[in-house]
């Protein structure tokens, strides 16, 4: 009777602790766990019981570290959903390379498809395409048949992106952090009107003017100037008690960046924009 109770308390332990686990999916989880089942699905519906996994490549063949994260929790879930289907993951095809002195490549086509299924008689292997949208990812999976090496079956997924896939698109470049704006300046009381006579005698027909930055402090400044209603982009430096000037800009909106001691350093530069009138010229006082 001791026996039965120590037994049931570990069974009620092992299904607490995978419950309060699987409570901490993120709905990027709970979507690989979709997918990964549903492919499971389409490849024992078509008898194929040995499977490889491959890379999961951006949509130019590319390997990447996004890539490589999508692979390794898409084949743990793979394994979960594939009763009856034996697995093979990356690291075990590496080794049959290496074995066979075989180069490897980021893609499979059908010649390399059937040359693996003969190295390791796999029936099936899944290949996968992973890009970043504008919202989520976009991942593709394709299972190409060894035998033919023609694909048999496929499915796609709109994935969204969570905290762990934030942290790597930020390392990897594909998404940039948030940047801590030192100081936002505008149009207010340190921009002044100058003489209207003094910009181009063509500004009417050319649309254009001017806009000054008169720097009264002790310290130099590069300017990165970008235009948000056109394609214009333009660089200055000012030095210590000087004035500078963008001479005829189309009139509109523009952007600028400005960098303290003339150095463009990630996070430092001070941001602001300013409006271009027709035959009008401003200057800004830093």
């Amino acid at each position: 009777m001791i026996l039965k109770k120590n037994y049931l308390l570990v069974c009620i332990s092992i299904f607490s602790f995978f419950g309060s686990y699987s409570q901490d999916y993120t709905d990027f989880d709970k979507s690989m766990i979709s997918l990964a089942e549903e492919v499971a699905k389409r490849i024992k519906s078509k008898n194929k019981l040995k499977v490889a996994i491959w890379d999961f490549t951006d949509s130019y063949k590319r390997v990447n570290a996004l890539g490589n994260y999508i692979r390794e929790d898409f084949s743990i879930h793979f394994t979960n959903a594939s009763e009856g289907l034996e697995v093979i993951n990356r690291e075990n095809l590496n080794m049959i390379f290496k074995e066979h002195q075989l180069n490897e490549e980021g893609f499979i086509n059908p010649a390399t498809a059937k040359q693996l299924g003969m190295l390791d008689a796999a029936d099936a292997i899944i290949i996968g395409t992973i890009d970043k949208g504008l919202h989520n990812l976009r991942l593709r999976i394709k299972i190409i048949n060894t035998e033919s090496g023609l694909h048999f079956a496929a499915a796609l997924r709109n994935l969204p992106i969570d905290e762990n896939i934030k942290v790597i698109l930020e390392q990897t470049g594909t998404l940039q952090p948030k940047k801590k704006i030192i100081e936002t300046k505008r149009v207010n009381s340190n921009e002044k009107y100058n003489d209207a006579s003094l910009t181009n005698k063509k500004c009417e027909l050319l649309k254009t003017g001017d806009y000054c930055f008169k720097n009264t402090t002790n310290s130099t400044y590069l300017i990165d100037l970008r235009g948000v209603n056109n394609r214009v982009k333009k660089s200055i430096n000012i030095g210590k008690i000087q004035d500078a000037c963008f001479y005829d800009l189309p009139e509109g909106n523009y952007e600028y960046s400005m960098y303290k001691n003339g150095i463009r350093a990630l996070l430092q530069d001070i941001k602001g924009s300013f409006r271009i009138e027709k035959c009008k010229s401003l200057t800004y006082k830093i």
